[in-house]
């Protein structure tokens, strides 16, 4: 099963080959980090089409959030924006753009396995809890996924050769769009055939494992050092 996956993720960054002979990128360690950000990127679409679409917002319906708490979900990732600057500067300071990068990314994605079993943890009597719980994760969520943009977009502008880049980030898009596509019919599926919060529990544990594999991808990436501010 092993060696079959592998052959399967194997295909997945093969579009980008006539680029890569094309633009005369015959690296070895560069080609590989490219192909990894590829892979990785169609596993993070699978999350974040997850987490952020329709399937969740028929469980935040599902979970009966007020008007009010419903503005407080919506205004969270405006108000973590302003987390970037301090992510920004935190990491120009000390450069460990991977460690950051690792720390957020694992946080960001393994932090809907606890959301997969909200509705489990609090009984009934008690459901509003399963409301600030949900909060609380889309607040951390959303602050991660604030050191995730600023070190990733670093990390992506110095992999990725600028005379390629253009193309290259054109095909991980195309690829990133297919999975997205696929995973949404599937959840949408899911979520039709089964009922009560079960299906909301097997598509987070999904997407967090998807979301996992995205960030552990990043293990195989040569980066160079992160080039610091004077």
């Amino acid at each position: 099963m092993r060696y079959l996956f592998s052959r399967l993720l194997s295909k997945v960054p093969h579009p980008v080959k006539g680029l890569y002979e094309q633009n005369g990128v015959f690296d070895g360690v560069l080609i590989k980090n490219l192909n990894m950000i590829i892979v990785g990127g169609a596993f993070g679409t699978v999350f974040g089409t997850i987490v952020s679409g329709s399937t969740y917002a028929g469980f935040i319906k599902a979970l009966d959030f007020s008007d009010f708490q419903y503005g407080l979900l919506l205004g969270i990732p405006i108000v973590a924006n302003f987390s970037q600057l301090v992510a920004s500067r935190v990491i120009e300071r000390n450069g460990r753009r991977m460690k950051w990068f690792f720390i957020s990314g694992f946080t960001h994605r393994a932090i809907w396995i606890v959301a997969a079993f909200i509705p489990y943890m609090f009984p009934d009597s008690v459901a509003e809890s399963r409301i600030w719980a949900v909060l609380f994760i889309a607040t951390l969520t959303a602050v991660s996924g604030s050191f995730i943009n600023i070190t990733f977009n670093s990390l992506l502008a110095d992999v990725t050769p600028i005379g390629i880049r253009g193309k290259y980030l054109s095909i991980r898009s195309k690829i990133a769009t297919l999975a997205s596509m696929v995973v949404g019919l599937l959840a949408a599926w899911l979520l039709d055939s089964l009922h009560g919060f079960l299906p909301f529990t097997i598509v987070f544990i999904v997407a967090a494992f998807a979301g996992i594999y995205d960030i552990s991808r990043f293990f195989h990436v040569k980066a160079p050092p992160m080039r610091l501010a004077e």
